[in-house]
């Protein structure tokens, strides 16, 4: 079995998805994870899940020393940028593996080693959508040659240099393009991402692009221990809870659900049967309406 190490960081106060992400990292024994933070509320060192007492200054000086400029990231969100040279960047920390990755944490992870089988691991880089790389997840094969990919962009030193997040790892925010099957090399962004160095090189590479994850507002997901099941029917690689956080409908949870639970657009409940929650979530539709209606009547009395 080939060893995989997946970087993870996290600064500040972890959001209330963290414990769900942290049990289903614990599912997933044979990876580790990287977990690189500056929150020591967690000391307890777990398995799989290695917390590394971290800071963004500490990032800008080993990023500083690795690359060979003057690295300044002012927050997280910047750090994302760089997520293709993670293997470059933190290779002191990686080279015990043989494949390295890097992820977010707004996500709930089933049997990676269902879909990271020994096929899959032949492959280069690995992305989990089928459209632009996965900014939230994504794998690379721990070679030199592999991770300085980065550094065929023309424009890499001068992305990192901006203050301000560019979508480097992915498509650089020309998502409805590559959605809509516009190759990146056509498409609107004027500099090169990540995605644009793998398309013009994808001849010397082998590259997999895989719709594993689900996003979006989607139907009923079954956490049966380690096995993500969508629709009763398909095992899925991960849930990524991008727009569960945003659906203002969505309910909380309170507290961590295992060893098995569901999840639909609005709750993670206990079984399928489980309405508990009912009266959270129609509170928070009688508030929507009525800050609609409230809306509404100081519109009118305006006009």
């Amino acid at each position: 079995m080939k060893s995989i190490g997946i970087i993870v960081f996290y600064f500040g106060k972890y959001p209330w998805y963290h414990d769900f992400f942290i049990d289903s990292c614990k599912r997933n024994q044979s990876i580790d994870f990287l977990f690189f933070t500056d929150n020591i509320s967690i000391q307890k060192q777990d398995e799989n899940v290695k917390y590394i007492p971290f800071s963004i200054d500490k990032f800008n000086s080993i990023a500083s020393t690795k690359l060979g400029f003057n690295v300044n990231v002012l927050n997280g969100l910047k750090i994302c940028d760089f997520r293709p040279a993670f293997g470059d960047i933190f290779s002191d920390y990686l080279k015990k593996y043989d494949y390295w990755g890097y992820s977010d944490t707004d996500i709930i992870y089933g049997n990676l080693r269902n879909f990271l089988d020994n096929e899959t691991l032949t492959y280069d880089y690995i992305s989990v959508r089928d459209d632009y790389p996965s900014g939230y997840f994504s794998v690379f094969k721990n070679e030199n040659k592999i991770n300085l990919l980065y550094t065929l962009s023309k424009d890499y030193k001068e992305l990192f240099l901006k203050e301000e997040n560019t979508l480097f790892e992915e498509c650089g925010g020309a998502y409805s393009e590559v959605c809509n099957g516009v190759n990146i090399l056509n498409s609107s962004c004027n500099y090169e991402t990540f995605h644009h160095v793998l398309e013009k090189n994808k001849d010397n590479l082998k590259i997999l692009f895989e719709l594993f994850s689900i996003e979006g507002n989607v139907g009923e997901i079954k956490v049966l221990h380690e096995k993500l099941v969508f629709m009763k029917k398909f095992e899925i690689m991960m849930y990524h809870l991008t727009s569960y956080k945003a659906n203002l409908f969505s309910i909380i949870p309170t507290k961590l659900l295992k060893p098995e639970f569901f999840i639909n657009q609005y709750n993670f409940k206990k079984s399928k049967y489980d309405f508990s929650n009912i009266f959270i979530y129609l509170k928070k539709i009688y508030l929507f309406y009525i800050s609609k209606l409230i809306s509404f009547s100081l519109k009118e009395n305006i006009i």
